[in-house]
């Protein structure tokens, strides 16, 4: 497998109050980017389904134009 992934869990040690606050902003925000881009991609695979035509005519390239595919969505991100 190419592209493989590696995580390593670390414990997050917050004293300050001022961290915490900081800290607790990074995930909000981190989810509101996860929740955005979850939208974008079922959007576009609702786009896929909708378009019979296309689908019908060459499936490979209406996922590939509309971005439905492993680098694709690397990308939206």
């Amino acid at each position: 497998m190419e592209n493989e992934l590696a995580v390593i869990r670390l414990p997050l040690d917050i004293h300050r109050l001022d961290d915490l606050c900081q800290v607790e902003q990074l995930y909000s925000a981190m989810w509101s980017v996860k929740r955005a881009l979850r939208g974008d991609a079922r959007n576009a695979v609702d786009a896929y389904w909708a378009g019979d035509v296309r689908r019908e005519v060459d499936a490979k390239a209406w996922r590939t134009a509309l971005g439905l595919s492993r680098e694709g969505m690397e990308r939206r991100g």
